[in-house]
């Protein structure tokens, strides 16, 4: 299920993708289709492209102290950096008074464009350094390898309580529902519970906290 503005659509994953890439800005949509279409085509067939740098494969083997993984470490540097300007910096209350209401976030004052630009473009950096890591992680450059991970994205980020329009939420209850759904995917792995069925119980959690949301904000 994703929402956009104030239309829901429920279907797998891959016809939410669908849903949401056509509804994207049109350069947006053509280096998407392009990047997924012709990959093959640059990797000469084989899907995948060469192996990691040394240095990358550094950052996914070496352990701190012998214990802390690196990627550890750069979860909690990126994390406190995201909190510090989501709410110590007028960058960051700009961030929420859009997303609350564009429209009084322009009659405010506030340079709407230049923020969404900037947020869009601290969005891109984020996924290029996931993408180093999970190219670390594989050992080699696989386009295919993040497919779906924008709505488990969304997903981990509604449950961690920042609602559907927008306005409000924290960097750390999203890195909790990152955590909850990791934890979650992990435990139907281990049960072997079949992809399918995976797909509809993490859907059921999206629903659920939905519901509860909606039932609070109603109390109030």
């Amino acid at each position: 299920m994703v929402h956009l503005g104030d239309v829901y659509y429920a279907g797998t994953p891959a016809e939410s993708r669908a849903y949401l890439v056509d509804r994207w800005p049109r350069g947006v949509r053509a280096v998407d289709r392009a990047l997924y279409s012709n990959h093959e085509m640059y990797s000469g067939g084989a899907g995948y492209f060469g192996t990691t740098l040394p240095a990358l494969r550094w950052v996914n083997d070496q352990l701190i102290f012998g214990v802390i993984p690196v990627s550890a470490v750069l979860l909690l540097v990126v994390t406190i950096v995201a909190w510090l300007a989501l709410t110590r910096t007028p960058f960051g209350l700009h961030v929420q008074a859009i997303g609350g209401s564009e429209a009084s976030a322009l009659r405010s004052g506030v340079r709407v464009r230049r923020i969404k630009v900037a947020v869009y473009a601290i969005s891109g950096l984020s996924a290029a350094i996931a993408g180093l890591l999970l190219a670390a992680r594989l050992g080699t450059g696989y386009p295919l390898a993040g497919q779906g991970l924008e709505l488990s994205a969304v997903v981990a980020v509604i449950i961690g309580g920042t609602p559907f329009g927008g306005g409000r939420g924290t960097i750390l209850g999203s890195i909790g529902g990152v955590f909850l759904l990791t934890l979650l995917a992990n435990v139907l792995n281990l049960q072997r519970v079949s992809p399918d069925v995976q797909q509809i119980i993490t859907g059921g959690v999206v629903i659920l906290a939905v519901t509860l949301y909606s039932v609070r904000r109603l109390g109030r």
